[in-house]
């Protein structure tokens, strides 16, 4: 089943996010090479993050699929974004993907 895993980024500790970058990707790129990623893309407030997402990154959303909520949410716990206290929120939710 898929899963929109969801964040929003701690503006006191966006430091953090350069310095965990290479983890992160890495856990992502495994889902990837697994076939289970269907999107990774970090978000901002308004249109400047697709110009400058080094500073103007707000959050993350990826989208995979996981056996269950459960091995979703264990998943996403241990992304070192979360593990290191970047995302000052973050959630799984479970979704019915309509479109390849």
């Amino acid at each position: 089943m898929w899963y929109a895993m969801i964040a929003e980024d701690d503006p006191a500790r966006s430091e953090l996010r350069l310095r965990l970058r290479p983890e992160h990707r890495s856990r992502l790129e495994t889902l990837r090479s697994e076939g289970r990623l269907r999107l990774a893309a970090p978000w901002g407030e308004d249109d400047s993050v697709a110009h400058d997402p080094e500073t103007a990154t707000r959050g993350s959303l990826v989208v995979a699929a996981f056996a269950d909520l459960e091995d979703a949410r264990h998943w996403w716990a241990a992304d070192p974004y979360v593990t290191q206290g970047l995302y000052r929120h973050w959630r799984v939710l479970a979704l019915q993907l309509l479109t390849p």
